[in-house]
């Protein structure tokens, strides 16, 4: 389904026709039905970590960079260097992650005087900037003498980006390749899709009936919800734990290896 099916699944699973530009179905425009579809989304985002959500993110880091931003973001779950210094190697960072605090520790100074080499250690980093520096830009801060913000995220989109910090500094252009969960992406044109159009058309217009009773105060006609959408989350959970078994059966983890039956993998 695209955002303009699902919008229609969900007015008709809801009866909030309100939602649509004069309540009608068939002209399907919309008017909030959209902002409870992306709720709905969040929602079954956070509720399972379903195997379509883990994307990979893949972007050159550039010479001398030592920052990302990355929208969307849930969870780092691997982290991968390439090309650069490394040749042709594929370099493994993801045991390389630290704290904030003890990345500083370690690695303190201004960014400005750290040294270059292959980016190695690397932890979330925090980008944004409080509310009432929502309107700075790096010209203001110059101006009023503030020091080291390379690593600062400018403007009002901040609140939808996840920075990462590494060091040292790239020391030639090299490739990132994360695996990661990552959060739906906004509904918005009437063509988008999402996992959740795509795969869930049906548990999304349940999720997104329950955000909308949540905030017309209505507990128990969000509960029977819950309920309805119980069964198919249980479905989607126990995929997820049969993947997990599959992985570690086909690296022999979860196998004794003198047990009957058992074949050692190359």
């Amino acid at each position: 389904m695209t955002c303009a099916e699902a919008r229609k699944e969900f007015i008709k699973t809801s009866k909030r026709y309100d939602l649509l530009v004069g309540g009608s179905l068939s002209d399907n425009v919309d008017n909030g039905a959209n902002a409870f579809l992306n709720a709905g989304q969040r929602f079954l985002d956070r509720k399972t970590d379903h195997p379509a959500g883990r994307r990979r993110y893949m972007v050159v880091f550039a010479s001398g960079a030592c920052t990302l931003e990355i929208q969307n973001l849930r969870r780092v779950e691997h982290l991968y260097l390439k090309g650069g210094a490394l040749g042709e190697t594929r370099s493994d960072i993801t045991p390389y992650h630290m704290s904030l605090e003890d990345f500083f520790i370690e690695y303190g100074g201004f960014i400005s005087t750290w040294t270059s080499g292959t980016p190695t250690y690397w932890a979330r980093n925090v980008i944004g900037l409080a509310p009432q520096l929502l309107t700075a830009t790096s010209g203001s801060f110059a101006t009023a003498g503030i020091e080291d913000y390379t690593d600062v995220h400018f403007g009002q989109t901040s609140f939808n980006f996840n920075g990462l910090i590494f060091y040292p500094k790239a020391d030639a252009d090299y490739t990132v390749d994360m695996h990661a969960m990552f959060y739906s992406p906004t509904l918005s044109d009437d063509a988008d899709i999402s996992l959740w159009t795509v795969e869930h058309p049906q548990l999304l217009a349940l999720a997104a009936t329950y955000v909308c009773r949540n905030s017309e105060g209505s507990r128990s006609g969000a509960s029977d919800i819950l309920m309805l959408m119980a069964p198919e989350l249980d479905d989607i959970i126990n995929d997820i734990v049969d993947i997990e078994l599959e992985n570690a059966n086909l690296t022999g983890e979860s196998y004794d290896k003198s047990a009957e039956g058992y074949v050692a993998t190359t």
